[in-house]
């Protein structure tokens, strides 16, 4: 082997070796089925991503997810052919050399220009090395220095860009953190470096104010976000967002510049006590609720059926890798990104029209949570003697299978996301006081099968390949209101 091929053969193994798994209590566990190949094949595949393709696709700025998907499906426990399968259906765009290096005089000159993705990755792999991922974080994306230089008069904006274009940096990052991968946080941070921070008031200076407590005292018993999401779906400000022209995706910054001050303002009432792990861990909670309750309840409608929002479906898979930071950030950071998070969240329900949260009639309605099982035998335990069918035991398990081998590169973190939290989650039942005593209508009823019922709508509207269906695309239109 040439020395400059083994020379990259060691860097692209040093920054893609076998998944470590970190574990906490609400990060995910894997699902049995990973195997020596599996894992072989996952390294051999994201190192090939990393040396040959660019992180955006095309000229558009559309993601290479191809990352995302393979390490999903790991995680799920899809074999090699299945992984390899998985990396090879992904459009790709071939990587390119930067104009010029990046160092720490240009670092902030060329933020935003895709050109310098490849330096910007060399960039971090070095900085990696010397400092280690909490500090590379807490200095090129939490600092004031890098956000607010110059007492605000100046604005780089790089934790906006760590959650810019439906958070994709911010998973990227995840991941790595996840999965203990250098060669994803590379990439990640690089991607964060080249978007383009386009909903800029989302990460006010005040995030930055000298003095800023990890604890606000105007909320310091901190207000639940199912209280924050009453007021706003009664908010009259809100009630008919209008599109336009539904074949563009300008209603998303017209949205962004009519509607940031009230949100903002709405936002600023969620704060996270992050001095406190209890806090914390129940904030974390917190979102969970919210973005499977924007994503599964807002795209259903009672006479209409659900529909899987394109848009809405990132904030679930985004939120899975929030408890992978907790770790690597300081308590002043993890407010940071936390309370920002949320911020785009509430934003994004916003931006595509605020649909209704009719969570009654969500779980009013019966929702078939799987298909029926044909051919059991006559042996097995079934809730009907008198059929030859039953339903599955574990209604996860098809759900699973169809995710494993379906086309799309977003279903299987959507499903795994969705998975985790019905493992968390799954268990609380209708009625409990916290969720009972806030003012969000129909929070009393809600129950841990709110997981399974948005994934099996999810399988249902695209497509349970596994059972012989066709694969279906996500939502793109919104939920507006016509003129």
């Amino acid at each position: 082997m040439a020395p400059a091929r083994a020379a990259l053969t060691a860097l692209s193994q040093r920054l893609f070796p076998a998944p470590s798994v970190f574990r906490s209590k609400l990060s995910p566990s894997l699902w049995a089925g990973v195997t020596s190949d599996s894992t072989k094949t996952l390294q051999r595949v994201l190192q090939d991503n990393h040396n040959k393709w660019h992180v955006y696709f095309n000229e558009e700025g559309f993601h290479n997810h191809a990352s995302h998907h393979v390490l999903a499906t790991w995680a799920l426990g899809a074999n090699a052919q299945l992984i390899q399968a998985a990396y090879k259906s992904n459009e790709q765009r071939e990587a390119f050399k930067s104009p010029e290096p990046i160092t720490k005089d240009n670092f902030y000159a060329h933020l935003g220009d895709d050109k310098y993705y490849n330096s910007y990755m060399e960039f971090f792999r070095r900085a990696l090395e010397q400092q280690g991922i909490s500090s590379v974080l807490e200095e090129y994306f939490f600092a004031q220095e890098a956000n607010f230089p110059n007492d605000g008069h100046d604005s780089r904006l790089m934790l906006n860009r760590l959650m810019d274009s439906l958070y994709h940096p911010m998973i990227h990052i995840g991941y790595g953190l996840e999965f203990g991968l250098p060669g994803m946080l590379v990439e990640g941070l690089a991607q964060a470096a080249i978007h383009q921070a386009l909903w800029p008031a989302m990460t006010p200076p005040s995030l930055w104010a000298e003095g800023s407590p990890v604890k606000s005292s105007e909320y310091s018993s901190g207000q639940h976000i199912f209280d924050i999401l009453a007021d706003m779906a009664i908010d009259s400000n809100f009630a008919r967002i209008v599109n336009p022209d539904p074949e563009s995706m300008a209603i998303l910054y017209h949205t962004y510049f009519d509607h940031q001050v009230a949100v903002l303002a709405y936002a600023k009432r969620w704060v996270v006590d992050t001095a406190s792990t209890a806090d914390v861990q129940k904030k974390l909670e917190e979102l969970v609720w919210l973005v499977t309750l924007i994503y599964g309840v807002g795209g259903w409608k009672r006479d209409a059926g659900f529909e899987a929002d394109f848009f809405y479906m990132h904030l679930v898979t985004s939120s899975l890798f929030l408890s992978s930071y907790v770790n690597h950030l300081s308590t002043a950071s993890l407010k940071k990104l936390l309370e920002s998070y949320c911020t785009f969240a509430l934003m994004w329900w916003v931006a595509r029209g605020r649909p209704p949260l009719d969570i009654a009639g969500f779980f009013a309605t019966d929702i078939p949570t799987s298909s029926q099982m044909s051919a059991v035998s006559s042996d097995a335990l079934t809730f009907d003697a008198t059929t030859s069918t039953a339903a599955p035991p574990n209604p996860w398990l098809p759900i699973i299978n169809s995710t494993l081998i379906h086309p799309d590169n977003h279903i299987a973190k959507l499903q795994r996301a969705l998975a985790h939290y019905s493992t968390l989650y799954g268990g609380r039942a209708a009625g409990q006081e916290d969720f009972a005593r806030t003012k969000l209508a129909g929070a009393e009823k809600l129950d841990g099968s709110l997981f399974i019922r948005v994934a099996a709508l999810s399988a249902e509207k695209l497509g349970r390949v596994a059972e012989g269906e066709k694969a279906s695309d996500w939502y793109r239109d919104g939920f507006y209101h016509t003129a």
